[in-house]
C-alpha cells in the first residue's frame, strides 16, 4: 500500500461522488419528510408556519445524517486508481471500519474550512464586483441620468456574479477537500494509497 499525493482531479472525483449522492438521497428524504407531514395534516391540524418550520428542522437533520453517512461510505472508496484510506497513528495499518466519529470529524472539518475559506473569496470577489459596478456608473453617468443601457450590463453582471460564485464554491471545495484528504488527526490520519485495479466509483 503505497502512499501517493493528493491531486485536484482526486480530490475533485471524491467531490462528485459525495455531491451525487447527497443531492439524491437528500431530494428522497425530503420527498418523505413532506409525504409524512401532509399524511399528518390530515389527522392533526398543523399551520403551515408550523409545517414549514417541521419541514426546515427535519431536512436539517437530513442534509447532515445523509452527508455523515455518505462520508462514512467514501473514506474507505476504491477508485480506479487511488483509495481514500484512514490509518491508524500508531500501528500505520488501515483501520477496520471508519467509525461514526471519523466521518463527523472530517464532515466538520469540511464545513469549516469551506466557509471561511468561501468568505473570503467573496470578500474579495464584492469588493471587485463593487468597484467595477462604480467604473460602469461613472463611465455612464447614471449618477444623475439614469441608462438603460448602464441597467443592462449591471444586470448582466450580476448574472455573471452569480454563476461566477456557484463555480468558486465548486473549486474552494475541492481546494478543501484536497486538504482534508492527506490530514492527520488525534489517533488516526487520512491519505491517498495507490492501487493497481479497483472497482470505478461515479
Amino acid at each position: 500500500m503505497k502512499e501517493i499525493d493528493v491531486t485536484k482531479v482526486m480530490a475533485l472525483r471524491f467531490w462528485w461522488s459525495y455531491t451525487w449522492r447527497h443531492v439524491l438521497f437528500y431530494t428522497l428524504a425530503c420527498l418523505f419528510i413532506w409525504v409524512i407531514l401532509f399524511c399528518l395534516g390530515n389527522f392533526i391540524e398543523i399551520s403551515e408556519k408550523t409545517s414549514d418550520i417541521l419541514i426546515d428542522i427535519f431536512g436539517w437533520i437530513a442534509s447532515i445524517s445523509i452527508s455523515i453517512l455518505v462520508i462514512k461510505k467514501l473514506l474507505k472508496q476504491p477508485y480506479d486508481n487511488f483509495k481514500i484510506s484512514v490509518l491508524d497513528k500508531e500501528t500505520n495499518e488501515e483501520v477496520k471500519e471508519v467509525s461514526y466519529g471519523m466521518a463527523i470529524h472530517f464532515y466538520w472539518s469540511y464545513l469549516w474550512k469551506t466557509f471561511f475559506v468561501m468568505l473570503g473569496v467573496l470578500v474579495l470577489f464584492i469588493i471587485a464586483l463593487a468597484i467595477l459596478a462604480a467604473g460602469i456608473i461613472a463611465i455612464t453617468g447614471i449618477v444623475q441620468n439614469i441608462s438603460s443601457i448602464a441597467n443592462i450590463i449591471l444586470i448582466i453582471l450580476a448574472v455573471l456574479a452569480i454563476i461566477m460564485i456557484g463555480i468558486a464554491s465548486i473549486f474552494v471545495e475541492i481546494f478543501v477537500l484536497k486538504s482534508l484528504l492527506k490530514a492527520e488527526y488525534s489517533d488516526y490520519r487520512i491519505t491517498v494509497t495507490g492501487i493497481e485495479q479497483e472497482q470505478k466509483v461515479y
